[in-house]
């Protein structure tokens, strides 16, 4: 995209390495996941309701959008659509 070559361990590491230490993380994070207390009184459940909303809106907005993108371009064939989504529109950038 800027014309520079990225080397293998990167591509391996921001493809591969990151996301399942990510995953991993979360899901280490969820499982020793304690009740949130202050001054010995635990919070009500529509507080973590709320929380996980928060959550669920900020991850779930790239899958949302990719499924719009898909639906918007659905005249061409899967592979083509998929492969449409991650390149950069001409039109893409900042003003010169």
């Amino acid at each position: 995209m800027v014309g520079v070559h990225v080397s293998a361990y990167w591509r391996i590491c921001w493809g591969f390495v990151t996301p399942v230490l990510m995953t991993v993380i979360f899901i280490y994070s969820l499982a020793v996941m304690e009740p949130l207390q202050y001054s010995k009184l635990f919070y009500p459940d529509s507080y973590y309701a709320a929380g996980w909303t928060m959550l669920a809106i900020g991850i779930l907005q790239v899958p949302i959008w990719a499924i719009w993108v898909y639906c918007k371009n659905s005249k061409h064939s899967v592979y083509d659509t998929l492969k449409n989504i991650f390149i950069a529109n001409e039109k893409w950038g900042p003003k010169s």
